[in-house]
């Protein structure tokens, strides 16, 4: 028994014992005396968060004190500053947070590269490449306006999400998703000057898969100052039309909308059913969370709420040719202020026309008579349909 303590046991104790010294989190160096113990901190400093806070200002918050080595600011390759005592605020030497300044605003959305080196009080370094965005100091604010769910890739129509600017501002920092395709597939918006009572269609694809593949042509992303680069069938040349490039549509039968900012913040959303017999939304938990805590969206008592009891019912209405649309736009940009959505707000649009009546020359009326589409029933780009759909 002792010979099997001596062999087995005691080897395995000195094993343990040895990967344990290996982990602490103390060095140590030869000397002629043998092996000296080094007491300190030897943990290289980590970035903790990137905090953008103005057009010519950011900070990078550290798990510990720092030091400033060196710091280079590059926009693409090119530098923008190259010196640490230019950029770096004297107050925050040696500090968890580094306070930066440039010597020129940052360009709205462009990105930006900040290459830096710092040390701690022990001498550990961190070389670090941190990327980040200029600073949107005055962001639109928009609200979705209409929704088509089918598409026709072949005649050059896809689905569709339409927002309305109601006030002048940056697109920049600004997100769209839906709980159908969840926040992997999140649209951001370029960093787009807007005006108030623009409106920003965005498509959801470009072309679609199988045995009939198509491609849209004509389609191109544009801006305010060139409405009229986009070719296709549902483009507008009064609105700014935008484009994801893909296959799958971003939007389901029944579905939430979300457009929020970079932080996250909720600034509209849009619940709708296809059937009241669907299971509630159990799998969007997260988004269906975020909307109710936000106020968006109401049911019909004020409450806040997301839920399909809640949520618009477009049954089969909603189709190629008919959209779901908001019927109060014109009341909130006259209003200029926005806080909240109910089914009530929605309709299924139907096309408005009116009947063109042709005379013959001896003044009777003509069997020639037309009928004239006003108002289509989608109207990407325009204003909406106020015609609400009813099933036959």
């Amino acid at each position: 028994m002792k010979k099997v303590f001596v062999q087995t046991i005691i080897p395995s104790l000195l094993l343990t014992a040895l990967v344990v010294f290996c982990v602490l989190p103390i060095s140590c160096k030869a000397t002629v005396d043998g092996i000296q113990v080094l007491q300190g901190d030897f943990t290289v400093p980590a970035i903790e968060n990137v905090l953008v806070s103005g057009s010519s200002t950011f900070a990078l918050a550290f798990s510990k004190e720092v030091n400033l080595e060196q710091a280079e600011l590059y926009h693409g390759e090119q530098i923008v500053q190259d010196s640490k005592c230019a950029l770096l605020l004297p107050e925050s030497e040696s500090q968890k947070i580094l306070d930066f300044k440039t010597e020129e605003p940052l360009t709205i959305g462009e990105k930006y590269t900040l290459r830096a080196v710092v040390s701690d009080n022990y001498g550990n370094t961190l070389t670090v490449q941190v990327p980040f965005k200029g600073y949107n100091d005055h962001p639109a604010r928009l609200i979705f306006s209409e929704v088509k769910k089918y598409a026709d890739v072949k005649n050059g129509k896809t689905e569709f999400v339409e927002f309305l600017c109601i006030q002048d501002g940056n697109l920049s920092d600004l997100e769209f998703f839906t709980a159908y395709s969840g926040e992997k597939s999140t649209y951001y918006f370029p960093p787009l000057e807007v005006k108030k009572g623009e409106y920003i269609t965005l498509h959801l694809r470009t072309e679609n898969t199988g045995k009939s593949a198509t491609k849209i042509e004509g389609y191109a992303n544009e801006s305010a100052e060139d409405k009229t680069k986009s070719k296709t069938a549902e483009s507008c040349d009064t609105a700014i039309d935008l484009w994801i490039e893909g296959t799958k549509a971003m939007i389901g039968n029944s579905d939430i909308l979300v457009l929020q900012n970079n932080l996250g913040k909720i600034q509209d959303s849009l619940v709708y059913y296809t059937t009241s017999t669907e299971p509630n939304f159990t799998k969007y938990s997260k988004t269906v969370l975020n909307v109710e805590q936000s106020g968006f969206w109401v049911d019909k008592s004020g409450k806040n709420a997301c839920s399909v009891e809640s949520g618009v019912c477009v049954g089969k209405s909603f189709s190629a040719i008919r959209s779901l649309s908001r019927k109060n736009c014109e009341e909130i940009l006259q209003n200029g202020n926005f806080s909240q959505s109910s089914a009530d707000d929605w309709i299924i649009t139907d096309k408005i026309t009116k009947q063109e009546v042709v005379y013959t020359k001896t003044g009777k009326v003509s069997s020639k008579t037309k009928t004239i589409i006003v108002t289509p029933a989608v109207t990407p780009g325009y204003a909406n349909s106020t015609k609400e759909y009813v099933s036959q």
